[in-house]
């Protein structure tokens, strides 16, 4: 077997159906094509840690491209009868700084006049975003059919791990979502309505209204996966348990949840201040 083939394989039986599939395919066409002639015996631990610390200067890409790789192997020596070791064995990932930008009230406020002059499509992607807390893959994916607005319900089939949940929408965020032109079966479609939104055309939409807003960008700015983060965090600020906001962001465990909650400057400031008010009383 080719690792063209392996990855092809792997992309139809696993990950069919799931937002992960088109982010898969994108890192196979980013990193792996060169190899992808190459029969999957051949391919060494030495090579793939090689390749992979010649990645230093974007670890997060190299990473998830190397958790694909181990997964692909993986999956073809439990389901496809390869013989050979998992050449991705025994490499440790590399260290990535914790992500912990979040949307700022000011920044909340001066969205929120870009949001409404927005077309009804985008104003109400970016609503979902802000008030759910979900994944921008899953987002894209909601359906008309799966919109229950009798009890402000979306029953989210396309989640990262297979099972379905039901998010709640508010009846602000419905009427948002009312106002998108009904033409397909998915509410946030692209050119075609018959498919949804690209999620390359959707991160435009984001910096367009980004920029708008006077948010900065690069590294230091707000990105759109952020928005999640942001919900994340303000649920915790606000008093919710942490088993509340691991079923927001319909996580698998509460470590994983934890990481996403950054407490605000604000709220580590106020404790300092009480700390500090106790102790000089």
């Amino acid at each position: 077997m080719l690792l063209g083939e392996l990855f092809q394989a792997y992309l139809a039986n696993q990950l069919a159906g799931k937002p992960s599939y088109r982010n898969a395919s994108r890192i196979i066409n980013q990193f792996f094509l060169p190899w992808s002639a190459r029969p999957v015996e051949a391919l060494t631990r030495g090579e793939v840690y090689d390749w992979y610390h010649s990645k230093l200067n974007t670890p997060a890409h190299a990473t998830k491209a190397l958790i694909f790789l181990r997964a692909a192997y993986n999956y073809g020596i439990h389901y496809r009868d390869l013989t050979c070791l998992n050449p991705t064995r025994g490499i440790r990932r590399h260290k990535s700084p914790k992500r912990i930008r979040r949307m700022r009230l000011d920044e909340w406020q001066r969205l929120r006049p870009v949001l409404l002059r927005a077309k009804p499509r985008d104003r109400a992607y970016i609503a979902v975003l802000v008030f759910t807390g979900k994944r921008p893959s899953e987002v894209l994916r909601m359906e008309w059919e799966l919109l229950d607005p009798s009890r402000g319900i979306w029953t989210n089939t396309k989640t990262k791990n297979g099972e379905p949940e039901e998010v709640p929408l508010s009846a602000f965020v419905m009427a948002w979502i009312s106002e998108v032109p009904h033409r397909g079966p998915y509410v946030f479609h692209g050119h075609s309505p018959s498919k949804p939104l690209h999620d390359a055309n959707a991160r435009k939409i984001w910096a367009t209204m980004r920029q708008a807003a006077g948010i900065t960008k690069g590294r230091s700015g707000l990105w759109c996966y952020d928005l999640r983060r942001s919900t994340s965090s303000d649920l915790t600020d606000n008093g919710e348990n942490l088993q509340t906001v691991r079923q927001v962001l319909n996580h698998a465990s509460l470590e994983e949840t934890d990481r996403y909650c950054v407490p605000s400057v604000e709220r580590v400031r106020r404790a300092l201040q009480q700390r500090e008010e106790a102790m000089l009383r």
